[in-house]
């Protein structure tokens, strides 16, 4: 069975993709940090990210690097590669996803000895224009190091940590933006990214969506969720009722992952607050056309996936130029969305989890 040792050895661990990737990288991350590494280091996308490694990793003394992805790689990242070869790294991990041929290039710039996939694999996989996307990428990240799988690892929300001093500040914060937290309020995440708007369902599905909650559940509360890219969106939702509120923008990361901590559950696109939302064990009803929730959506037991009837997922980088917003998920309605809603909002988590997607390739592998 591969299982690669790190104890005693410098390892570099290279995720340069959003959040909701960072968030399937934390069972390896996990692992490697099991086996007492002389010294860890992350390369990230933004500082971002690294926020949510600090939500998971508080009291891990992690360096942290940081590299934008680009087509070309500029000189700008010549300064980046030359401070990482100061660490004098025995072993880089390039995690699922990264284009390999960068993963190629930057392992050889780097003079790093070792690197997983081996700088071998990483050239019959450029020969092969090999794309295994059979698995979910979590495991897929986790199989890089090990086939021998600890459940524990995968189990995200008892890693979520807030400490006395974050909650302080965070609840600080909602009382002067007068947040205010009420049982049974639900969170909505309707934006993708500033690249990735063929992931969101339209924004007058969600309209509907809202006025046949609000007015089956007059109480209720809904907190639009996003950043400052889609400030627009969660605008536009918000004057539907006066019990919306738009925070798009309005919270760090810390501050929206403590609210989706308390939420029971949030409704989402294919994108990072339902990665962040199913890692703090927040019941996630994802919404899903051109992605496969099975491979990339959140690895949790409480992720509720609405798909339209002749679901065919195609994403891939190679055909994603020139599409409109919401392709594919125009033919999925609101009333879809409202009876999953309604089926999970008005029962015990006991009874409505039996319901949940599962997993199974975690239960094969244990």
């Amino acid at each position: 069975m591969k299982s690669t040792k790190f104890k005693n050895k410098n390892i570099h661990i290279f995720n340069s993709h959003g959040i909701g990737d960072v968030i399937m990288t934390i069972p390896l991350i996990t692992r490697v940090l099991r086996e007492n590494p002389k010294k860890i280091s992350l390369t990230l996308k933004s500082e971002i990210e690294k926020n949510i490694i600090d939500i998971f990793f508080p009291n891990q003394n992690i360096k942290f690097f940081f590299f934008k992805n680009k087509k070309n790689i500029s000189f700008k990242n010549f300064s980046f590669i030359r401070s990482l070869r100061k660490e004098k790294i025995d072993l880089i991990i390039f995690t699922e996803g990264i284009d390999t041929k960068r993963s190629l290039f930057l392992s050889l710039l780097l003079n790093i000895r070792k690197s997983i996939p081996t700088k071998l694999n990483l050239i019959l996989k450029i020969l092969k224009n090999d794309i295994d996307s059979s698995v979910h990428k979590a495991i897929k990240n986790y199989k890089l190091i090990t086939n021998n799988f600890e459940k524990d690892d995968f189990d995200l929300s008892s890693k979520c940590y807030f400490n006395t001093e974050d909650l302080l500040i965070i609840k600080k914060t909602f009382k002067d933006k007068n947040i205010k937290i009420k049982e049974n309020f639900i969170v909505i995440a309707p934006g993708s990214g500033e690249l990735e708007s063929y992931k969101r369902w339209p924004v007058e599905r969600y309209k509907k969506l809202i006025l046949k909650i609000t007015n089956l559940f007059p109480e209720i509360t809904i907190f639009i969720l996003g950043n400052d890219l889609e400030e627009k969106i969660g605008k536009e939702l918000s004057q539907i009722n006066r019990n919306i509120r738009n925070l798009c923008g309005e919270l760090s990361i810390k501050e929206s992952m403590y609210l989706l901590s308390l939420c029971k559950i949030s409704i989402t696109n294919c994108n990072g607050v339902s990665h962040m939302a199913g890692a703090v064990g927040s019941v996630v009803i994802g919404i899903y056309g051109p992605t496969d929730y099975k491979k990339t959506g959140p690895f949790t037991n409480n992720l509720f996936p609405v798909t339209e009837k002749n679901y065919a997922p195609w994403y891939s980088k190679k055909n994603i130029d020139g599409l409109n917003n919401s392709s594919d998920l125009k033919d999925v309605s609101e009333d879809d969305v409202l009876k999953v809603f309604l089926n999970v909002f008005q029962k015990d988590k006991k009874d409505f989890l039996g319901k949940a997607y599962r997993h199974v390739e975690l239960e094969k592998l244990l």
